[in-house]
């Protein structure tokens, strides 16, 4: 009699024991987690997709301003002449007076004319003036930015027929350019008026 009490009483207990496991299985596995994994997905996807919009925009602009023009919108002044043994070496600044950067290279070709206007017979040597270790190179100019070149002649006359005439002005021609600076220049090269012309260097 006490035996199958106490088989009674145990078969109870496991019946509750199995039913509190089952309630609890189900309550530990949401039916809205796959839906929260799927939202972390596409908004990862959406800042992807943005970076990629905001290169491409970074990579268009400057490829747009990689394109510069030659220079040909300069104004020109000229240093106080330096003066040794006969020889006189003049600075001369040339500004990118243009809305925008350009590049400059090479030798300046000069011309000079005469106080009525006439031009003078010179003779252009492109060579180093001043610094033996000039030589031309590219130079990228922003605007209103400044450029420098030398130039040297002699004033001792050779021979009797060397006249050294006197100038007025001088005719800048820009490298690479048809586009010519004039300036004022009260100079009077001898040697048939034969001018060393240095490089355009950075001022």
């Amino acid at each position: 009699m006490k035996q199958s009490v106490f088989s009674r009483l145990l078969g109870i207990l496991l019946v509750l024991l199995v039913g509190l496991l089952i309630s609890s299985c189900s309550k530990s596995t949401p039916a809205v987690a796959p839906n929260q994994t799927h939202r972390t997905t596409v908004s990862t996807f959406k800042v992807h997709s943005t970076t990629t919009v905001t290169e491409s925009t970074t990579s268009s602009t400057l490829a747009t301003s990689s394109s510069v023009q030659v220079c040909n919108d300069m104004t020109a002044s000229v240093q106080s002449p330096m003066v040794s043994a006969g020889t006189i070496i003049e600075l001369v600044y040339l500004k990118n007076i243009a809305s925008y950067p350009c590049t400059i290279d090479g030798y300046v070709n000069m011309e000079l004319q005469n106080s009525s206007g006439s031009l003078l017979k010179v003779s252009n040597i492109d060579t180093p003036v001043y610094k033996s270790s000039q030589y031309p190179q590219s130079i990228y100019l922003p605007k209103n930015d400044t450029v420098s070149f030398y130039f040297s002649y002699s004033d001792v006359p050779v021979g009797s027929s060397d006249s050294c005439a006197p100038s007025s002005k001088a005719l800048l021609i820009l490298p690479k350019s048809s586009q010519t600076v004039v300036v004022p220049l009260n100079i009077a090269p001898c040697n048939y008026g034969q001018i060393k012309i240095s490089p355009i260097f950075y001022a």
